[in-house]
């Protein structure tokens, strides 16, 4: 795994992406029917996840982390090149929903590679509990052996708004998190340059 987030600056079309992943999870929290339980007390009962990929190959899910809350349904097994999938990370009642995933594919030159998403909505976000984001990419073998302490500590220092670009393999992700009145929205593209 990489050390640091890299900070990388998204060009608008990378932007526009990332903004349109969090529009679909928006899109799809206020059309479940169970997202609108806590909407009287303003408290985020889930993670609504939408990520695109925008490599050369498909992407499949590799394996996956529950801090606080779990998955309703499944994540999506496969990405395929240019499209999109979703999933709703359930909330547990005190902490939120704060979980991560990896997906495995190829860069351009075809060496495996691997992409990982973790994210905290926290139940009752405050300036001192906001939703958060972090992402990592690079070799498939960083991810064989995930250290889910570290990644924890570094979504914990993290933001709401990250980019990752790997020079080695060329890869690079990019991701986003905003409230919503009962959900939390999260928007990511897995890409390769």
């Amino acid at each position: 795994m990489a050390s640091a987030q890299e900070a990388i600056v998204m060009n608008d079309a990378e932007k526009a992406v990332v903004e349109k992943m969090v529009e679909v999870a928006k899109s799809i929290g206020t059309t479940e029917k169970d997202m609108a339980v806590d909407a009287k007390n303003m408290q985020q009962n889930s993670a609504v996840v939408a990520m695109t990929n925008s490599t050369f190959a498909s992407i499949n899910f590799s394996n996956s982390h529950n801090w606080f809350g779990q998955i309703t349904g499944s994540y999506p097994g496969v990405i395929t090149k240019g499209s999109h999938a979703t999933f709703t990370h359930k909330a547990d009642a005190k902490n939120g929903s704060k979980g991560a995933v990896v997906y495995m594919g190829t860069n351009k030159e075809g060496m495996p590679c691997g992409w990982l998403l973790a994210w905290y909505a926290p139940i009752d976000p405050s300036p001192s509990t906001r939703n958060k984001v972090y992402v990592t990419c690079g070799k498939a073998a960083n991810f064989d052996n995930v250290n889910w302490n570290q990644v924890q500590t570094k979504l914990d220092a993290s933001a709401d708004l990250v980019n990752y670009y790997d020079s080695t393999t060329k890869t690079a992700i990019h991701a986003n998190i905003q409230p919503g009145a009962n959900f939390a929205s999260v928007g990511a593209s897995f890409g390769a340059v």
